[in-house]
């Protein structure tokens, strides 16, 4: 089991193995030499040679939709970024700190001086996929008659960041708060047998490396890298969705 888990997957000291039965100790330990005697020293599984499909996107894609109104006349606002990023451990770092600061930033323009929103954010979906691209997100709801103008904003404030970058407060605050939240997960990820599960299959499946010095590549984060990343979202496919009942 040691030779097989090590070649396959990762250190042993990684592994706990968790054996739950009312058989005698000693029926258990003979099923389990049975077992490994079994494995064949080779890992069965296999990634398909199909490529995931790819969508085609092209400039500035606009999808916009006007019912009747049911109760209040309310527009619904999906502004999303596409952009090839090549997904590694340090570009999902990079990618929290761009979505803590452009959180702020919509969060601050949006709902606090224009009073469009209740809630608006930034989220980067990361796609496992080398085929697909990843997606930055900015959801909200908002007043039919404001939506020209809050839609402006949301590719004004990505223009800016992608200008001029984070500030170093921005820069700052944005760390304290993800290893702050790394730290929450870690401890909660211990404790949870699901958790470490479903990222050995992150491991095996994607290459996600859960060993890394996390604090290291958090703190070697500069603001010039989340400028870059926002200049290709910038300079990427955008697909702009509004629905409003009027």
């Amino acid at each position: 089991l040691r030779e097989v888990y090590s070649r396959a997957f990762s250190d042993l000291g990684h592994l706990s193995v968790f054996i739950t039965s009312d058989l005698d100790r000693a029926e258990i330990e003979a099923y389990v030499c049975k077992y490994v005697a079994s494995l064949q020293g080779d890992y069965a599984w296999q990634k398909t040679s199909t490529a995931w499909p790819k969508p085609v996107l092209k400039g500035r894609q606009l999808i916009s939709e006007t019912n009747a109104a049911e109760s209040e006349p309310f527009s619904q606002v999906d502004y999303t970024y596409v952009a090839g990023v090549k997904t590694t451990t340090r570009n999902i770092v990079l990618s929290d700190f761009l979505d803590y600061i452009l959180s702020a930033r919509y969060l601050n323009l949006i709902r606090e001086e224009r009073g469009g929103t209740y809630h608006v954010g930034f989220s980067t979906e990361v796609s496992n996929y080398r085929e697909l691209p990843w997606q930055g997100d900015v959801h909200f709801q908002t007043r039919p008659e404001m939506t020209e103008l809050l839609v402006g904003d949301v590719r004004d404030v990505m223009e800016e960041m992608a200008k001029n970058g984070p500030t170093a407060e921005e820069m700052d605050l944005a760390r304290k708060y993800i290893l702050k939240r790394h730290g929450e997960v870690e401890r909660r990820a211990a404790l949870s047998l699901g958790d470490q599960h479903d990222r050995l299959q992150d491991t095996v499946l994607w290459g996600r490396d859960y060993d890394c010095d996390y604090d290291a590549l958090v703190r070697g984060i500069k603001a010039r890298d989340v400028r870059n990343l926002a200049r290709k979202f910038l300079a990427g496919d955008h697909i702009v969705e509004i629905y409003t009942e009027e």
